[in-house]
């Protein structure tokens, strides 16, 4: 009875689950809409130098960088039961990319937060001085511990209230949280690829599985098991 229950349960687990096709949100450089800024160039609009990337960093002497990023999603788009969505972001080492900096690691790692702007901004014409305004509370973080590939970063509850109201969908600001030094005293950050085909940012809402369905499977391979003990 036990080993049946625990099938049944499954099954009906199994079928409950929609697997949709993932709806991803890619542009290319031309119709994206991101920028990174640099405080040392506090007035300067690097949407043109460095149109490739985009960059968190913090130095507390005057050099940190952040990035702006802007989706647009298209109607009809939703976040539903079992789904979630994520910001996908290619991480690059500075070094080879800015010319100085070290890029997070393991040993070194650098936390990057994310918070929603609350009002408009164009990305030919922001800089340090006239970031917009945003959210005083991260509505996601990042723990970086590489580079060279890919981090997702769950913005579900964002992008839920984007959908909920277009209006509001000013995009988001990513702040690296604190100054790191690694052993060799470069400062660690992050930079992001935001121009090659293979490697731009990318929103994407895709199903995930459901946590009560994965203790409920749990729980029934636990009943199916102690049944076949006892048998």
């Amino acid at each position: 009875m036990f080993r049946s229950c625990a099938a049944a349960v499954a099954a009906a687990l199994f079928c409950s689950t929609t697997f949709a096709t993932p709806l991803t949100i890619q542009p290319d450089e031309t119709a994206s809409k991101d920028v990174m800024i640099y405080q040392f160039f506090a007035t300067t609009n690097l949407n043109t130098t460095y149109s490739t990337l985009l960059a968190t960093g913090k130095t507390e002497i005057g050099h940190d960088f952040a990035s702006l990023i802007q989706f647009e999603i298209p109607n009809g788009a939703s976040v539903g039961i079992g789904e979630q969505a994520t910001l996908n972001l290619y991480v690059r080492s500075p070094a080879t990319s800015i010319g100085f900096g070290a890029g997070p690691s393991s040993a070194y790692p650098a936390t990057v937060d994310l918070f929603r702007i609350t009002s408009d901004w164009n990305e030919s014409d922001v800089t340090w001085n006239s970031i917009p305004s945003y959210d005083s509370s991260a509505v996601a973080s990042k723990l970086l511990t590489g580079f060279d590939q890919y981090v997702s970063i769950d913005i579900t509850s964002l992008v839920q209230g984007w959908i909920a109201d277009p209006s509001s969908n000013h995009g988001i600001i990513l702040f690296q949280r604190d100054k790191v030094v690694d052993d060799e005293a470069q400062i660690v950050a992050a930079v992001y690829d935001s121009a090659s085909a293979a490697n731009r940012p990318y929103l994407q809402i895709a199903a995930v599985p459901e946590p009560t369905a994965i203790s409920l499977l749990g729980l029934a391979a636990v009943f199916g098991l102690r049944r076949v003990r006892r048998a």
